[in-house]
């Protein structure tokens, strides 16, 4: 008897996975019929609530599988490499990266940062539908130099969507809202850690540095950092105590501290 019921479990699983196919399918047709913006997918065994009209990172994750995939490996690469046990994404968004890292490692202490509401609304969900809210500290604020407030303007690109501090002639904001700001170092005050950084944050990133002094010299930090003009941020940058690895178009991967790797 235990010998027969072996095929018709399989039997049944397939005939199962089957009908959840078909089920899927009817169920993503109907909310096209219907014009709905949204669908909910898995993507690198995480659950994901995507736009698929109207954001670009949203269609990479639905449509090609992916966003950022080489620097996502990347730092995924050196987290191992250094063994780090916390790690900070500050201009998180939706969570990409918080939730790809702690689910890759799930031994990370996780703080994301995300100043945005309609952003860490998202951030919050994909939070709740991969049952990591309690493994995934988000922060409704911004980073910066000092404690305050300050101006965030949202612009858009096409289908992309950006989100900076303070409106510069280059912003040119569709829409504002007022964020709190805190300095890193008034937020985290841990020492002897080995902690990664992921920094995106519209060209604001050396007033996140300025904030996170503390941190730096009490930790061993890596930092993968977008940075639109590193040739004349550079300087600065290195005077943090940040040493170049590499870069992978605008993203730099730099350190405190020398990895072996």
């Amino acid at each position: 008897m235990g010998q027969d019921s072996t095929p018709e479990k399989h039997h049944l699983h397939r005939r199962w996975s089957k009908l959840r196919r078909v089920v899927w399918l009817a169920w993503k047709a109907w909310h096209g019929w219907r014009g709905q913006d949204w669908i909910a997918v898995r993507r690198g065994g995480l659950r994901w609530r995507l736009n698929r009209r109207h954001d670009a990172i949203d269609r990479a994750l639905l449509y090609q599988g992916g966003w950022e995939a080489a620097q996502l490996n990347r730092l995924g690469g050196f987290i191992a490499a250094v063994r780090a046990d916390m790690f900070l994404d500050v201009g998180a968004y939706f969570g990409l990266y918080a939730l790809t890292m702690q689910n890759a490692f799930p031994h990370l202490a996780c703080h994301a940062f995300e100043p945005h509401a309609a952003a860490r609304a998202k951030l919050e969900t994909h939070c709740r539908l991969n049952r990591c809210g309690r493994k995934i500290r988000v922060h409704a604020l911004a980073l910066g130099a000092h404690s305050g407030s300050a101006i965030l303007a949202a612009r858009e690109e096409g289908q992309m969507a950006h989100f900076g501090i303070q409106a510069r002639e280059n912003l040119a904001p569709h829409r504002v809202e007022r964020v709190a700001v805190k300095p890193l170092d008034s937020v985290l005050a841990v020492r002897g850690r080995t902690i990664a950084v992921k920094i995106d944050v519209e060209g604001y990133e050396l007033e996140v540095l300025r904030g996170m002094t503390q941190l730096l010299r009490h930790n061993r930090v890596l930092v993968q950092m977008e940075v639109w003009n590193w040739a004349e941020r550079r300087a600065v940058i290195e005077g943090f105590g940040l040493r170049f690895w590499e870069h992978i178009g605008q993203d730099y991967y730099l350190a405190n501290f020398a990895p072996t790797l």
